[in-house]
């Protein structure tokens, strides 16, 4: 994250149990969990979650209940 210019003073990186488990998800069992076999698919999707918050860290506020907002 750091090396594609992810500001930390705006964000976090929280663990859980997998990349992409927030919400109903985190309780819906509909993804598995980290496989520690495949470590490049937990770096893929802190990779893609990282461009999910840059691009909602770059939008303009007056553009966030648009649909290119978040």
């Amino acid at each position: 994250m750091k090396a594609v210019g992810f500001p930390f003073e705006r964000g976090r990186l929280d663990e859980s149990e997998h990349p992409f488990t927030e919400g109903w998800r985190a309780t819906s069992g509909s993804r598995r969990g980290f496989d520690t076999a495949e470590p490049f698919s937990g770096l893929l999707g802190a990779l893609h979650e990282t461009g999910h918050a840059l691009y909602d860290l770059g939008m303009p506020v007056a553009w966030r209940d648009q649909p290119v907002g978040p």
